[in-house]
């Protein structure tokens, strides 16, 4: 799937750029009433998206990234499973059943794949069985050369 959209590049760019539109925006807008509008059409947006991905909530997510570096060569793989959480338009959360915390997809639905009911799957990285997983998302991720040795 061409363009790979590089995760950690897109999660920085969302946070970058969300913060950087809005402060600038309040910089700019003189008029109060002008930045509460504002501020409601993006809620009402976000809302939009979170009811586009209610249906996902509680489901199981199996995810899969492959990291490569600037040669194209695979230099990791990395596996992990949980519940999703939310959707939100930062991304895709998701309990990661391991105990470590929150994941972050990108916030791409059309990523989340159905697996066929009752499969089960292996984690090379851990060995570990999934069974009865609702999604699969698979992610390449394209390292920029100053990050490969990460």
């Amino acid at each position: 799937m061409k363009p790979i959209i590089t995760f950690f590049t897109l999660t920085l760019l969302i946070v970058l750029f969300s913060g950087c539109t809005q402060a600038v925006h309040k910089n700019r807008t003189e008029n109060h009433t002008e930045t509460a509008e504002v501020t409601n059409v993006q809620q009402q947006k976000d809302q939009e998206e979170m009811e586009e991905g209610k249906a996902y909530i509680g489901k199981h997510l199996l995810a899969g990234l492959t990291y490569r570096n600037s040669e194209g060569e695979v230099i990791k793989r990395f596996q992990l499973h949980g519940k999703i959480t939310r959707i939100t338009k930062s991304g895709i959360f998701f309990n990661r059943a391991d105990g470590k915390g929150e994941f972050a997809l990108p916030p791409d639905l059309e990523s989340l794949e159905p697996v066929i009911p009752g499969a089960e799957y292996r984690l090379k990285s851990t060995d570990e069985v999934v069974r009865d997983a609702d999604y699969i998302s698979n992610w390449i991720i394209d390292l920029p050369p100053d990050k490969e040795d990460e």
